[in-house]
């Protein structure tokens, strides 16, 4: 809203001023919130209540006690008189033309900034108030709320009125446009009841739907029961409470319901534990969503009038199905009773054509629903997966029926996952919807598979084992082998959806941790696999599932690992399982050809006998012949200068390279990690390969999106990462300092909440030369730093890292030896490593930068 004459912002209180009644009110209420003394429903009409008094006193002291002319108005949420701890006081000054208006107004807005209460103001004559009003969807919305609070209330209240009369008689104008906003609110803010991390306000399901919906009421009021119903007052009453017990909890406006705050909402609401809570928040507000969605639709069919509606017109799209209205009903010699797959062909038509099941159809399936026979009648099976193909068409028409509990009677176990949580940040949605999720992404693979039900069935049961104790991948298995059978799958068939249930996670975790440069490593993967569909469908699997977890998370960096382990696992399946050439023969043929092609390039016969001699065995089976030739070229060059340094940029591929060719030396790693650090480039993996002698080569993949920008286009600061490198590497500068120093700088402001516990592990199974070691922590500046120092420290060589982060949790994998270039098996030195590590990541952030 517009400030009044001469006023800008909300200038900040004084630290030293006493706290203003207003502030005292909000945070005793607050506080009497979080220790039960008073219930979190009751806080909002006292805060209104209070600062109601204290605008009166603002509003009768700035005019001398003679408001005639005058009125403060609040409006939206204060409107409704539902303060919460971090909402804004909404206010509007409404003059008859007065001439000292902007010194009455400045007299209160002045008073109330000092208060630390936030103030959205404005000041209006009542012909601008209706101007605005006429124009402005928000401002009209917020004015249709509007409540005296104090002044000349008969000249206020007639605003108010002419205010409401316009938005009954201009309603064909304004609802089409509200519609509008509302369906991109709920794609911004995504869908309340599956969402790990919701806004109770604006997600779909949230507090402004019901807010909407009793607005839209008012504009139609015939329809006010049907649009807004009274069986939503439980609901809001959620909602509403859970808003201020969030906001009583963290102190800020934000009506983001995090993870870490979750607990203790629950407690102040009076619930056991977070996980029942979200179960009870999430069928709130599927109702909402449910009664929102409905709302719409009538209101729709209203403004298109009789000329627009179908109404007595249908058409028959399925046996005993129906398109009618807009809606998919049943036809008049439908009988659910003795036709079970009834309700899955009647969902496959409202998917196809995205349309809503129409409520008498629902009643009908839900009420006349048989005992389902084990197992499945002939064509169920098919209809489940035929609704299933429609992907994201489903995913609607399939949480309705689980609305009406149509779904857990198809599947019982889906009664477990529903609305569950995922205790992480790196999901964003509930299991449920995690899995419908991971089935529309399936969909759209279904060419690429020989069993595309197989696949559907497997991404619909992937976390079914979820909200059974630990490892869901096995108890998941147990129960779609169950389910399976109920499905009518025979043996074979049941042995590839339960493979794919066990094992979904096992190609990203070999892709993101493995060293696929060790044929070992490929050979194992291949193994467990053990054919060449199983691999198709577990690739597909696996890429559905990162695809649903949550934006951004499968990007092009996941997607080129993810296909170079399938791509190296399929080649080991059609040779039969091993390579089918003598590595010492494959090592020959390959020097052999590197060899040519080094001397075709003009270099001289004894620099490359001694590139061939000096480089480890290793290294020639895992860089591309083209890229030997840049080594070559770079480890010639170095001389003696102290480094030389490459940058190459994949942009399609979203990460650049930076190679470092130097002479080796005891903490090498660390340097080069630290001075990245030091620079804002977030670290995705990293080679390090030493020449016998004593040369050094190490190729560091850096991600694009973490700085701003293209890294192509930031060359100022990869010539920044040289110098500072360079400056470590000989001795000027200190690399804890400089990593200290830079994460002052970028946590400046930031605060550190810890919310992702540390795992470390040691592990000598998983390759055959090295020891691995896993640090699973919450990312934060200068960690890579922080872990590789500490390494160096304890006298580790690092030859292989694996960095990857989801949201806020990152998994970093070391392949590691002594200095002897052998693994750490003894007992007492693993230990002393696990608890050197856990230390120096559990320390404050501040800390992780130092030595």
């Amino acid at each position: 809203m517009q400030a009044a004459p001469g006023t800008s912002g909300t200038p900040g209180t004084s630290p030293d001023r006493a706290p203003s009644p207003l502030r005292s009110a909000r945070d005793t209420l607050s506080a009497e919130v979080l220790s039960g003394e008073l219930a979190p429903l009751e806080l909002p009409p006292r805060f209104a209540k209070t600062a109601d008094d204290y605008l009166a006193g603002l509003l009768d002291q700035a005019t001398s006690s003679k408001p005639a002319g005058y009125a403060l108005v609040a409006v939206g949420g204060y409107g409704r008189a539902e303060l919460c701890p971090g909402s804004d006081l909404d206010v509007v000054l409404l003059h008859d033309k007065r001439r000292n208006f902007a010194q009455v107004a400045n007299a209160i807005w002045y008073q109330v900034w000092d208060t630390g209460v936030r103030l959205d103001h404005s000041v209006r004559t009542p012909k601008e108030m209706l101007s605005v009003a006429g124009e402005d969807l928000r401002a009209l919305l917020g004015l249709l709320d509007g409540r005296v609070i104090s002044g000349d209330r008969a000249f206020a209240e007639g605003v108010l009125s002419k205010i409401a009369e316009l938005w009954r008689a201009h309603h064909r104008k304004w609802l089409p446009e509200l519609a509008r906003a509302t369906r991109e609110r709920h794609r911004s803010f995504g869908e309340l009841p599956y969402l790990l991390e919701p806004d109770l306000k604006e997600s779909a399901g949230g507090l402004r739907d019901l807010e909407v919906m009793s607005l839209t009421a008012r504009a139609l009021p015939a329809l006010a029961d049907v649009i807004h119903p009274p069986s939503l007052d439980g609901a809001h009453d959620l909602l509403l409470g859970s808003r201020v017990a969030l906001q009583a909890r963290t102190g800020n406006q934000s009506d983001r319901l995090r993870l870490q705050e979750q607990d203790e909402v629950a407690a102040v609401l009076g619930y056991a534990d977070a996980d029942a809570f979200a179960a009870v928040l999430a069928e709130a507000s599927r109702e909402v969503m449910w009664a929102s969605a409905d709302g719409w639709r009538r209101i729709e069919s209203v403004l298109r009038g009789p000329p627009g509606r179908s109404a007595g017109r249908e058409t028959e799209v399925g046996r005993q199905i129906l398109l009618r209205d807009g809606e998919i009903a049943l036809g008049p010699d439908a009988d659910p009773a003795t036709d079970p797959a009834l309700v899955l062909r009647a969902a496959a038509a409202a998917a196809r054509h995205e349309v809503p099941m129409a409520v008498s159809c629902l009643d009908r399936l839900e009420r006349e629903r048989p005992e389902l026979t084990v197992p499945w009648p002939d064509g169920m099976r098919d209809a489940l997966v035929s609704l299933l193909e429609y992907g994201h068409a489903a995913t609607p028409v399939i949480e309705t029926l689980d609305r009406r509990r149509l779904f857990e009677w198809l599947l019982p176990e889906w009664s477990v996952v529903r609305h569950r949580p995922q205790r992480n940040a790196y999901h964003r949605f509930t299991v449920d919807r995690h899995l419908l999720e991971a089935v529309a992404e399936a969909a759209s693979l279904l060419r690429n598979v020989e069993r595309p039900d197989l696949l559907l069935i497997g991404a619909l049961l992937h976390d079914i084992g979820k909200g059974h104790g630990h490892d869901h991948h096995e108890r998941g298995a147990g129960l779609t082998a169950e389910v399976s059978q109920r499905l009518g799958l025979n043996s074979e068939e049941i042995d590839l959806v339960v493979f794919l249930v066990r094992n979904h996670l096992m190609m990203s975790q070999v892709a993101q941790k493995g060293d696929l440069d060790d044929h070992t490593t490929v050979e194992e993967f291949a193994r467990t696999v053990g054919s060449i569909d199983r691999l198709k469908a577990l690739y597909l699997l696996t890429y559905a599932d990162m695809r649903a977890v949550a934006p951004k998370v499968y990007n092009n960096w996941r997607d080129m690992l993810l296909g170079d382990l399938y791509m190296r696992a399929l080649k080991v399946l059609e040779q039969g399982g091993r390579e089918a050439v003598d590595p010492a023969r494959r090592l020959a043929t390959v020097k052999a050809a590197v060899r040519a092609t080094l001397l075709a390039a003009a270099a001289p016969d004894c620099d490359v006998s001694a590139f061939l001699e000096q480089m480890p065995d290793r290294y020639f089976f895992t860089v591309p012949e083209a890229d030997i030739a840049l080594h070559f070229d770079l480890m010639r060059s170095l001389g003696e200068r102290p480094l030389v340094c490459r940058i190459r940029h994949f942009p399609e591929l979203e990460f650049s390279e930076f190679i470092v060719v130097t002479r080796d030396q005891p903490g090498l790693f660390s340097m080069i990690a630290g001075a990245l650090t030091a620079n804002n480039l977030n670290i995705l993996s990293a080679r390090i390969t030493t020449r016998t002698n004593g040369v050094a080569m190490d190729v560091f993949r850096v991600s694009h999106w973490m700085g701003a920008g293209s890294m192509a286009m930031e060359e100022d600061r990869w010539l920044r990462v040289e110098h500072d490198l360079e400056r470590v590497i000989t001795g000027q500068q200190d690399i804890a300092g400089l990593v200290a120093a830079a994460h002052h700088v970028q946590s400046a402001g930031r605060k550190f909440v810890r919310h992702v516990p540390t795992e470390v592990t040691v592990d000598n199974r998983t390759s055959e030369q090295f020891t691995v070691i896993d640090v699973f922590t919450q990312d934060r500046v200068g960690l890579l730093f922080a872990i590789t120092h500490t390494l160096y420290r304890l006298g580790l060589l690092i030859h292989l890292a694996r960095i990857s982060t989801n949201a806020d949790q990152a998994l970093d994998v070391f392949y590691v030896s002594d200095r002897a270039g052998g693994k750490i098996e003894d007992l007492d030195r693993m230990r002393e490593l696990r608890a050197a590590l856990l230390e120096k990541v559990e320390e404050n952030p501040g800390a992780g930068a130092t030595a």
